[in-house]
C-alpha cells in the first residue's frame, strides 16, 4: 500500500465524519425550532458575519506572524521579532479554532458549537492531506566527483510534502469558514410565550335548596 493510498483512505475518513457532523447538526437545530412554541413563524436569524469576523481577526492575526518570521529571518534572527511572530502564530490558530464555536455559544447553539469544531478540525486535516498526496517527489543529488566508482547521492531534506501539505490546509481552513457561516450560523427565533387576553363573563347562579338565584361576574387573566 502506497503512502498515497494511505492518505486518500484517510482523507476519506475524515471527511466522512465532516459531512454527517453537518448534517446532525442542522437536523438538531431544526427539530428544536420545531418544538419552540412561537408566536408568528419569524425567519431564523443569519449572524455569519460575526464568525467571519473572527475568522479575518485569525487570518490578519497568522500573516502579520508570517511577515514577522519572514522579517526576521532575513534580518538573520530576531529575538524579538521571532517572540512576536511566534506569539501571533498561536494567537490566530486558537482565534480560527475556538472563535467561531464560541460565537454559536453565545447564541445559545451548542449542535452548531460542536459542528463547528468538528467542521474545522475535519476540513483542516482533509486539505493537509489532500495537499501532502498531490506533492511532488523528491530527487536525489549526484554529487561531480566520483568515489570509489560510485556516484555518491545526496539526500537533501525534502519539504514538498510539508509545503503542500500547508497549502492544502490553508485551503481547507477557507472551506471550512465558508461553510461554517453560510450553513451554521443561523439562529432561530426566539421563544416566545403564548399571550393570555383578559376576559370579563358573567356566570348564573342557582340554588334550588335555599330558593335563590342570582349572577356572578367573573374575570380570567386580570
Amino acid at each position: 500500500m502506497t503512502i498515497l493510498t494511505v492518505r486518500l483512505l484517510a482523507l476519506a475518513a475524515v471527511l466522512s465524519f465532516v459531512f454527517p457532523t453537518l448534517a446532525r447538526a442542522e437536523q438538531g437545530e431544526a427539530s428544536t425550532a420545531r418544538a419552540a412554541p412561537m408566536a408568528t413563524d419569524a425567519p431564523r436569524t443569519w449572524y455569519g458575519w460575526q464568525v467571519l469576523a473572527v475568522d479575518g481577526a485569525s487570518a490578519l492575526s497568522l500573516t502579520t506572524a508570517a511577515v514577522l518570521a519572514s522579517t526576521a529571518f532575513g534580518a538573520r534572527g530576531s529575538g524579538l521579532a521571532d517572540g512576536a511572530s511566534l506569539g501571533l502564530l498561536f494567537g490566530g490558530a486558537g482565534i480560527y479554532m475556538l472563535g467561531s464555536p464560541i460565537v454559536h455559544a453565545a447564541h445559545g447553539r451548542p449542535a452548531a458549537t460542536a459542528a463547528s469544531v468538528g467542521v474545522r478540525v475535519g476540513l483542516l486535516t482533509a486539505g493537509y492531506l489532500l495537499g501532502g498526496s498531490m506533492a511532488p517527489p523528491c530527487q536525489a543529488r549526484k554529487h561531480a566527483e566520483r568515489k570509489h566508482d560510485e556516484f555518491a547521492f545526496d539526500f537533501d531534506i525534502c519539504t514538498n510534502g510539508l509545503k503542500y501539505g500547508i497549502y492544502g490546509a490553508l485551503l481547507g481552513a477557507v472551506v471550512a469558514s465558508v461553510a461554517d457561516a453560510s450553513i451554521l450560523a443561523y439562529a432561530a427565533p426566539p421563544r416566545r410565550e403564548p399571550t393570555r387576553r383578559p376576559t370579563l363573563g358573567l356566570a348564573p347562579q342557582v340554588d334550588p335548596a335555599r330558593g335563590t338565584y342570582g349572577i356572578s361576574l367573573y374575570g380570567v387573566g386580570l
